[in-house]
């Protein structure tokens, strides 16, 4: 067997970190190694985490001051011994197959560095909804990889904690300390390093990911929509540099930057910034390129909301657009 290193960051979780941990520990996998990272946490986390470490050989502790999400992943694949590494966050949870699953793959393709699993969305509300990349496949080559992760809208899975890596990948990569929505910026420099990737659509498999109204996400202000504006932009400079996604693929990307930018701009207004479009103006453009054609967006598979911001984007200048709803 391989091993897999289980990157878990931990602050201020002591009401789920248990059942985030017992679900790993618990994998029909078991030849992991779990890497708890205690950030600071000012509750009960870090007694929990040392009791864990007493109880299983498997558990390695790591306390630090606070530094925050990016700091502690780094942290956590800096001391990690697998060939593997994945990375769960500690008030969610993990199916008892998750390992097996991905493992499956990756233990019989030597050129396979990255596995992208099922997710579990929302579970603890009454949005819960299972998200998927498509059918099951293995891509290789860069510029497939790439075209197929743009086709099956890989940015709005953009979630370290669905893939197992191999360690190879984060050889070069670590995650951008001080920002959030850090993944978005990570998981396309990851691709970079990638041989081949697969997409997994396992009917029990799955990550189970909690929303929180206190969480990083839910809490997002004109700083954290920035550094995602930013990380969609990086996106659509790589993708249009590779010159092989179709007008199809392109589509969705526009309408889901489009809304990031509208946001943004927003919270800029609400907090009383000066909403400058002008620093993304390589988004901007990739957008006023590959917007869909009317009979395009006629034909985009999406709610009613999505529908009719794509026709009004395939008949209106970018600018246009986002002054009609920021």
């Amino acid at each position: 067997m391989n091993l897999i290193s289980v990157v878990i960051p931990v602050f201020k979780v002591e009401s789920y970190l248990q059942e985030c941990v017992d679900s790993v520990l618990s994998q029909t996998y078991s030849d992991i190694e779990v890497i708890l990272i205690d950030d600071g946490s000012p509750d009960t986390c870090p007694a929990i985490c040392n009791d864990y470490a007493l109880r299983d050989s498997r558990i390695r502790v790591i306390h630090q001051t606070n530094q925050g999400l990016s700091a502690a992943r780094n942290a956590g694949v800096e001391a990690a011994l697998g060939e593997f590494i994945a990375f769960v966050d500690s008030d969610d949870y993990l199916s008892p197959d998750y390992f097996q699953v991905a493992m499956e793959l990756l233990g019989t393709n030597n050129d396979l560095d990255i596995v992208e699993m099922p997710m579990i969305s929302r579970f603890n509300t009454n949005e819960a909804a299972r998200l998927v990349a498509g059918t099951t496949a293995v891509i290789r080559g860069q510029e497939n990889i790439w075209s197929e992760w743009f086709a099956r809208q890989g940015y709005l899975r953009a979630y370290t904690q669905l893939k197992v890596s191999r360690r190879r990948v984060f050889d070069s990569v670590r995650f951008p300390r001080g920002k959030t929505f850090e993944d978005l910026h990570v998981i396309p420099q990851l691709l970079k390093q990638c041989r081949a990737m697969a997409f997994v659509a396992h009917p029990t498999a799955n990550y189970f990911y909690r929303w929180r109204n206190d969480s990083i996400t839910a809490q997002a202000r004109w700083a954290d929509l920035d550094s995602q504006a930013t990380a969609m932009q990086e996106i659509a400079t790589t993708a249009d540099q590779l010159g092989n996604i179709t007008p199809r693929s392109w589509a969705p990307f526009t309408i889901a930057a489009s809304n990031i930018l509208i946001d943004t701009m927003k919270a800029a207004r609400r907090e009383g910034r000066n909403a400058d479009i002008n620093p993304y103006t390589p988004l901007l453009q990739a957008i006023q390129k590959h917007k869909p054609s009317l009979a395009l967006a006629l034909t985009l598979r999406s709610g009613w909301h999505t529908t009719l911001k794509a026709l009004l984007l395939s008949g209106l200048n970018i600018y246009t657009f986002l002054r009609l709803f920021a």
